[in-house]
């Protein structure tokens, strides 16, 4: 398997999080809201899956699914009978869209839908409740029309769980802290800003942790009052 990073509470764990990066990413990008979750109870991984490979690589859907199966057991392995929540950013939305049969729970930053992941998902009754939080619309992702799908079938719901952040940029949940304090986020990526253009303020970088640590509340929540993960198959 692929080198994992955990980040573990100090308090009692109140439930896992898978933690996945978007295109030309890894998991050192999604640092800051593994620690901001960690800080908030929850055991997380963030794994890093190659972008500019054809085989074993965010282009290679068989190999994604195997690969989830690996990560899901290896952290059902640590929280045995803790809510397990996805989060993905931008095209790692796909990804984690992908294993929602094994998922109690699944929130999508500014996704981008990649090999239809996220259509197959929201088409499929069974899956689990979904969130997503939302930068303006751009180049980066895609013109907000995955976030659009997901409301046009019914999956997310304006104002209850899509939450839209004005003025954000694609890149911003990069630069969630750790402690989510604005004195803390860092300058924007220079990589990213040349791809996604101008990045948002600490104060709406901010907003998105405090979004984010809403909806995984939220969701945990919903998985506490009865919904079940998928079987895991080899």
């Amino acid at each position: 398997m692929m080198s994992l990073l955990w980040d573990s509470p100090d308090a009692p764990v109140r439930a896992s999080v898978v933690v996945l990066h978007g295109f030309a990413r890894s998991a050192r990008n999604m640092a800051g809201i593994a620690g901001f979750l960690a800080n908030r109870g929850c055991l997380t991984v963030r794994p890093s899956i190659p972008s500019f490979t054809a085989r074993r690589s965010l282009h290679d859907p068989v190999w994604l699914d195997d690969f989830g199966v690996q990560i899901i057991a290896a952290v059902r392995e640590r929280a045995l009978g803790m809510p397990l929540i996805g989060i993905g950013h931008s095209a790692g939305g796909a990804v984690v869209a992908g294993w929602s049969d094994h998922l109690d729970g699944l929130l999508l930053l500014d996704p981008v839908d990649r090999h239809h992941r996220v259509r197959r998902c929201a088409a499929d009754p069974r899956h689990p409740p979904v969130r997503v939080i939302t930068a303006d619309p751009s180049a980066c992702n895609r013109h907000g029309r995955t976030v659009r799908m997901l409301a046009d079938v019914g999956c997310v719901e304006p104002g209850r769980t899509w939450t839209r952040i004005e003025g954000s940029s694609h890149p911003d949940p990069e630069r969630v802290p750790a402690t989510g304090l604005a004195a803390d986020v860092p300058d924007p990526d220079p990589l990213a800003r040349l791809a996604c253009g101008s990045s948002g303020s600490a104060t709406l970088v901010c907003r998105w942790a405090t979004a984010i640590g809403a909806d995984v509340d939220a969701l945990i929540a919903g998985a506490a009052s009865g919904s079940q993960p998928g079987p895991l198959t080899p």
